[in-house]
């Protein structure tokens, strides 16, 4: 959807005259999910393209609308997360403080249903 794009740019020129005015500090963005709604396939891809411009490291938690509703498992959930953004649980240190990164994200099987589980 291109209008959604449209209104995107702006904000991330925005981020981006933020960022260069701190050239001094070790600078990152955490995305706490819901990066897009139900079609991640879609998305992402412009999403990327648009976050490169910051030129900053960015971490990514999945949300519900991130995840691949269509298929017959948990496990298959959040493939497409995956092959663009890394895995689902993980952890990184920045300064002093070390990040934990966990999906709970629990898919049944059945078309948008899912729970907030971690295993």
């Amino acid at each position: 959807m291109k209008e959604h794009w449209d209104l995107y740019a702006p904000i991330v020129d925005d981020y981006k005259q933020l960022i260069d005015q701190h050239t001094d500090r070790d600078v990152f963005g955490l995305n706490c999910g819901d990066i897009f709604w139900d079609t991640p396939a879609t998305f992402f891809p412009p999403y990327i393209d648009k976050a490169k411009k910051l030129d900053i490291p960015i971490y990514r938690a999945i949300g519900n609308h991130d995840i691949d509703c269509n298929g017959a498992t948990h496990e298959t959930s959040y493939r497409t997360f995956e092959g663009y953004f890394g895995p689902t649980h993980y952890s990184f240190n920045k300064g002093n403080a070390h990040y934990i990164v966990i999906n709970n994200n629990f898919y049944v099987g059945r078309e948008y249903f899912y729970i907030g589980y971690v295993g």
